[in-house]
């Protein structure tokens, strides 16, 4: 049995099941006495149909050993921009600060925005989780997903330019004399930047270092694809990706047109991606819903 990092994360194109597998690891992990956050990053936000129960941002406990929650985008991405405006009101003036609320508010759906007041959310539930011992994330479509896990990377990047940029806008403003070291680190935007930038830089590290991510795929040629594509860039980043999970697959029952097919497509993905099948979810005659119907399937998943 395959023994994965404390973060784990299921991956894949929308509709593959990610959040029926992510559940079921979930629930697995929680039933071998590993004390088992599941948070669901995903705007659809299905966890709590499939756990029969609601969520919401804070932790909520599910069964023995067993919490879930669900981070909300939209309502992160309001928070995010509160905050911003709370510390801008100690650098800058007022009439200032009138336009640049106009600013932030213009910007506030703007390409990106939700993915950095995701991504800070993220970060801080992998900081907020020392009494875990699994945290299991499911995931928003593929797509959104590398946008999400790329973020730390490109914005640290930024980060460090703004700093620059405002050490030289403070020289130019005759601010640093000869105790620049002292005055750079006092100033309320400069340590803003750095303190953002040191939490990029850790969910980076966590997100190389302590997470696997797991993709999820359907014998089915669009779903095998994405997912080839996205464990190419994924790997290049340098992520852990142990496995696949295989959900969704066929019956003895099924017409031998489907089976057909089916094989077809499994030995392309066993001959193109080259990973360990952790995993082989069955299609169902019906869903599977309720944490009694997700423990009837814990044995499908080989991975702990």
């Amino acid at each position: 049995m395959e023994e994965l990092e404390k973060f784990v994360f299921f991956a894949g194109k929308g509709g593959v099941g990610k959040t029926t597998c992510s559940s079921i690891y979930a629930l697995k992990c929680s039933e071998r006495g590993l004390k088992t956050l599941l948070v669901s990053t995903d705007p659809a936000h299905s966890t709590d149909k499939i756990l029969e129960t609601t969520l919401d941002e804070k932790e909520k406990k599910i069964k023995e050993a067993l919490w879930a929650k669900e981070i909300d985008a939209s309502k992160e991405a309001v928070s995010h921009r509160k905050k911003i405006e709370k510390e801008m009101k100690q650098v800058v003036g007022p009439d200032m600060m009138n336009k640049l609320q106009g600013y932030l508010k213009m910007t506030h759906n703007s390409p990106g925005v939700k993915e950095s007041a995701l991504l800070d959310a993220l970060i801080r539930t992998i900081k907020e989780s020392k009494r875990y011992d699994k945290v299991v994330f499911d995931t928003a479509p593929t797509g959104e997903t590398m946008r999400l896990l790329q973020l730390p990377e490109l914005l640290s990047s930024w980060s460090e330019q703004l700093i620059e940029r405002r050490k030289k806008n403070l020289e130019k403003l005759g601010r640093v004399g000869e105790k620049s070291k002292v005055d750079l680190d006092d100033d309320p935007l400069i340590k803003r930047l750095k303190s953002r930038e040191n939490k990029l830089k850790f969910g980076r590290k966590v997100l190389l270092n302590r997470s696997s991510v797991i993709p999820v795929i359907t014998p089915e040629k669009l779903s095998m694809l994405e997912t080839k594509d996205s464990i190419k860039s994924l790997e290049k980043m340098g992520v852990d990706i142990p496995g696949i999970v295989l959900n969704r697959i066929a019956s003895e029952t099924a017409t031998e047109e489907r089976k057909s097919y089916e094989k077809k497509i499994l030995n392309e993905i066993k001959k193109n991606m080259d990973k360990k099948v952790m995993g082989r979810v069955p299609l169902m005659e019906e869903e599977i819903i309720g944490v009694e119907k997700l423990s009837e399937h814990i044995d499908e998943l080989d991975i702990c």
